[in-house]
């Protein structure tokens, strides 16, 4: 579970395949969702593992987004459920950082 190693990997990723005209959702907002939450990590003093599941989960929260922009927090658990087993995270891992990704899902108001 090297943090470093898939930081690299997902921002490539977000660099190369998010469509351009897409500005907000960019590794601008990544790293700034990431930040976020390393200031709340220190603060709460959030233990190292959590702290691992909730960068990852931060580092991922908008993944889907470049394959479907209205319910990207659904195809980036589905892309977190394939990649992550992958770079030996546990299915409990995935189930907590997906549950983490999920929770950013705004909710429509009628």
């Amino acid at each position: 579970m090297n943090i470093s190693k898939l930081k690299n990997y997902i921002l490539n990723k977000v660099k190369t395949e998010i469509p351009k005209n897409l500005t907000y959702h960019g590794i601008h907002h990544t790293l700034e969702v990431m930040e976020t939450c390393n200031k709340y990590i220190k603060r709460m003093h959030i233990s190292a593992h959590d702290a691992h599941l909730l960068r990852t989960a931060a580092l991922m929260h908008d993944i889907g987004i470049m394959w479907n922009y209205f319910n990207h927090e659904d195809q980036g658990i589905k892309y977190v459920k394939e990649l992550l087993p992958k770079w030996s995270y546990t299915d409990k891992d995935i189930e907590v950082i997906c549950n983490l990704i999920h929770a950013t899902r705004l909710l429509k108001v009628l």
